[in-house]
């Protein structure tokens, strides 16, 4: 009932005004044919009435500026939900890095993110250490869940980041269960290790960790899970699409471990993910 009057409530000086013409042109029919005074009399006091009984029924609704008053305090509250729901999230994540820094076997610095670069320069993070903290070129970076990316360039106080979603980033991985290894690499949809022979033993759900044979970054630490065997058209080799563990979308904080690379050896694996075979 009180849906049906809120619905009514904007219209009610139109249903007002149809119902007093209506009510007029039945007393002026009735003026025509009786003329009687107690009819007309009768009949305004029965307009006053519903006149009365109308205001009552809207005024039980409150008024638009009421309205107005409690769609703000409505958005004011959502705005404050939304912010007490990421500080939830935020605090989450900062506890599992606390957990993991205990178990972080390098040296590291933590950093926040404070820019995601997007459009033609995608893939790239831009956080809040640099030179000034330990911080170089090549270094490994984690969160978390697993392997973000690693150190690209490196200024006073800030850094930049090229994460798993950037096609000029390749990293060594493995199979954890079965030892097969392969580049991982971004195609600008998906994560994939490329060129897999297909009778070898990688299924959908092993996770995939960093390869000791990686010159990027130590070994073991966790990338993701293959989610699908895809088989090339030979049927000789396959593509395996991995789901990266890291969220890229919600990351905020992150470890740099002080791990630099061997930068002869990365240029050979670089130059080797763009061999055809």
């Amino acid at each position: 009932m009180n849906k049906f009057l809120r619905y009514l409530y904007p219209y009610k000086e139109y249903l007002l005004l149809i119902f007093l013409v209506t009510l007029g042109l039945f007393l002026q029919v009735i003026n025509e044919r009786q003329g009687s005074s107690k009819a007309r009399a009768a009949a305004f006091g029965s307009v006053v009435t519903a006149y009365t009984v109308i205001e009552s029924i809207t005024g039980l609704l409150p008024e638009n500026e009421e309205i107005e008053n409690l769609r703000i305090q409505n958005a004011r509250l959502n705005l404050e939900l939304n912010m007490l729901r990421e500080l939830s999230d935020e605090n989450t994540s900062l506890r599992s890095l606390l957990s993991l820094r205990d178990t972080i076997q390098y040296p590291f610095v933590a950093a926040s993110i404070i820019s995601k670069l997007s459009g033609r320069i995608r893939g790239y993070y831009i956080i809040n250490k640099g030179e000034q903290d330990g911080i170089f070129t090549g270094m490994p970076v984690i969160n978390e869940s697993g392997l973000i990316g690693v150190v690209s360039i490196v200024a006073g106080n800030f850094a930049t980041v090229r994460t798993l979603r950037n096609p000029k980033l390749r990293i060594a991985v493995k199979n954890q269960r079965s030892g097969i290894g392969g580049i991982l690499e971004w195609d600008g949809i998906r994560l994939i290790i490329k060129n897999i022979p297909t009778n070898y033993d990688f299924q959908a759900g092993d996770r995939v960790v960093t390869s000791e044979f990686s010159t990027l970054v130590p070994p073991s630490i966790p990338v993701g899970v293959a989610a699908e065997k895809e088989e090339k058209i030979s049927g000789i080799l396959s593509n395996i699409h991995v789901i990266p563990f890291a969220n890229f979308d919600k990351a905020r904080n992150l470890f740099v471990l002080k791990v630099t690379s061997d930068k002869e050896a990365e240029q050979m694996i670089q130059q080797a993910g763009n061999q055809p075979l």
